[in-house]
Formats: C-alpha cells, structure tokens, sequence
C-alpha cells in the first residue's frame, strides 16, 4: 500500500504543471549575490525564467504501465481471495458429509437389524445378511469418498 501511495504521488508530482513563481535577482550589503522568490529589498531585480517543457515523456509511460500492472496484480489478488474462499467452503462441505457418513456408518454398525419401509407401516422389509453386507458397504465407500 505504501508503494502504491508512493507512486502515485510522484506520479502527481511529475505530472503537474509546475507554477513558476517571479524570480529575483539581488546583491546584498556584502557583494554576495542572491535568488529568490521574494526580494528583501527594492533593487532585486526580476528574472525571466522560460518554462521548460518536460524532458522525460518516458516516465509518464512507465507510470501507465505500472498502473497498469498494478490493476492486473489487484484482479489476480480478487481471484486468488476468491478461490481461498471457495476452497474453504469446499472443505467445510467435506468435512460435514464426512461426519454425517460416519454417523451413519456407525448407526449401521450397532443396529440389530436393518429394513426397508414397505406399504404396511407395521411390516417392514428386514435385510438378508448379503443385503446388511452391501449397505455397510456402500455406506464405507461413502465415507472414503468424503473423509480422505
């Protein structure tokens, strides 16, 4: 962020058009002579300065690039959060399919019995032993899908 600000305010400071102030010109009591902008005493005289157009047009294309590649880095800094984000939520997914298998896997695991529902309410199917086999495991390839 620093960088960023950095840039961006020697991009405005090369960028601005420079107001030139009056210059002066003066000698003072000891022969010394003097430049300002505000004269201490009525003999300065004033000096015409031309405005100098700017040298380094280079340096207003780099800056453009940097902007540039400082936009792309800002969009590849968005997709990587992004992604962050989505991992993390794949995660939690997994996580919760894995615990809610396991739950399962152990529910089978401890029934006496295990049925399927039929029309009669009061008459379910019960599973033969092949039948409690193939469930448990389906259910254990369930949970070696989500708990990995």
């Amino acid at each position: 962020m620093i960088t960023v600000c950095s840039y961006s305010l020697l991009y405005l400071f090369f960028s601005m058009n420079h107001v030139i102030a009056d210059i002066y010109k003066w000698e003072d009591e000891n022969g010394e002579v003097h430049y300002g902008d505000r004269p201490p005493e009525s003999t300065a005289e004033k000096i015409k300065v031309n405005k100098s157009t700017p040298q380094n047009t280079d340096l207003e294309k780099r800056f453009e690039i940097q902007r540039r590649m400082l936009e792309i880095y800002d969009e590849e800094r968005k997709e990587k959060k992004l992604k962050r984000a989505e991992a993390i939520g794949r995660e939690k997914k997994r996580k919760i399919n894995c615990e809610l298998a396991i739950k399962q896997l152990q529910e089978i695991n401890n029934a006496s019995f295990l049925y399927e529902d039929t029309d009669d309410d009061f008459n379910p199917r019960i599973y033969t032993d092949e039948e409690r086999a193939k469930a448990i495991t389906k259910v254990k390839a369930i949970v070696a899908h989500w708990c990995q």
